[in-house]
C-alpha cells in the first residue's frame, strides 16, 4: 500500500502544480474574453469614417450606388453633374482600408460602392462577372457554391473588388502576378460622364488611378484558368 499512497502523493503533488501554472493564463484569457467589446460605434450622421475609425470626417452626401447596372450608370451621371454645378468634390469608397483619408473629401460627396454587388458566373468561359462593390468574402462564397475558386485575390476577403484593382494588388499566391493580370476587361466612368470599356492590349499603356483623378470603376469580368474561374 505504501508505494501505492506515494504514487497518488505524487499525481497529486503534480495536479497541483500544472493547475497553478495554469490557472493565471487562464483566468487572463477569461478576464480578456469578457472584456472583448466591440466598441466600434456608428458615425453620427454628417459624418463617415475609414476601416482605421481615426479618420472621421463631416461630408455633405453619402451616396449609395444602386445595384441595378442601368440605374446606377444613369444616377452616376446626374450624380457628377450635380457635383459639378454646386462645385462639390467626391470621393469613392469600397472597403475603405484605404486609409489617411484617401476614400474621404471634406464636405464632399462620398460614392459608397458596396451596394453594387452583384455576380455573375459564365460557366462555359470561365468568366466571373463581378460588380466593383462586391467584397472578396462574397466572391470566394458564391464561386465556392459553384465548385470553383478564386486564383488570385487581395490578402484579406473583406476588400472590395474596386478597390483591389484600383491599386492592382497582389496577394500571397506563389509565383502569380498582381491582379490586373486575371481581368478580362472592366467598364470605367470618366468624370466627364463618359463610359470607356478597358481591356489589355499590348501596344498601349496601362490606365492607373490614382488620388485626385476621378475614375469609376463599375464592373468587370475575370478570367479563370480550366477548371478555376475567378
Amino acid at each position: 500500500m505504501k508505494p501505492l499512497r506515494m504514487v497518488l502523493c505524487f499525481l497529486a503533488l503534480a495536479f497541483a502544480v500544472l493547475a497553478i501554472l495554469v490557472a493565471h493564463p487562464v483566468f487572463h484569457l477569461i478576464r480578456t474574453a469578457r472584456r472583448d467589446v466591440d466598441e466600434n460605434a456608428s458615425s453620427p450622421s454628417g459624418t463617415i469614417n475609414d476601416a482605421s475609425r481615426l479618420n472621421e470626417t463631416a461630408v455633405t452626401e453619402i451616396w449609395k450606388v444602386p445595384e441595378d447596372q442601368a440605374s446606377a450608370e444613369q444616377q452616376l451621371a446626374m450624380l457628377l453633374e450635380r457635383a459639378r454645378t454646386l462645385h462639390l468634390k467626391l470621393s469613392i469608397a469600397g472597403a475603405r482600408h484605404s486609409m489617411g483619408g484617401h476614400t474621404i473629401c471634406p464636405n464632399g460627396i462620398v460614392i459608397d460602392m458596396l451596394p453594387f454587388h452583384h455576380l455573375e458566373l459564365d460557366k462555359a468561359k470561365k468568366i466571373l462577372h463581378a460588380q466593383a462593390g462586391a467584397r472578396w468574402s462574397e466572391v470566394i462564397g458564391f464561386l465556392n457554391a459553384e465548385g470553383y475558386s478564386v486564383e488570385v485575390m487581395q490578402s484579406n476577403d473583406d476588400f472590395s473588388i474596386g478597390g483591389s484593382l484600383s491599386v492592382n494588388c497582389h496577394g500571397w499566391q506563389f509565383n502569380r502576378p498582381p491582379i490586373c493580370s486575371t481581368v478580362e476587361s472592366f467598364r470605367l466612368m470618366l468624370a466627364k460622364r463618359k463610359n470607356c470599356k478597358m481591356q489589355p492590349h499590348r501596344k498601349r499603356r496601362p490606365v492607373l488611378t490614382r488620388p485626385g483623378r476621378l475614375r469609376l470603376v463599375r464592373d468587370h469580368p475575370r478570367r479563370g484558368p480550366e477548371g478555376r474561374a475567378e
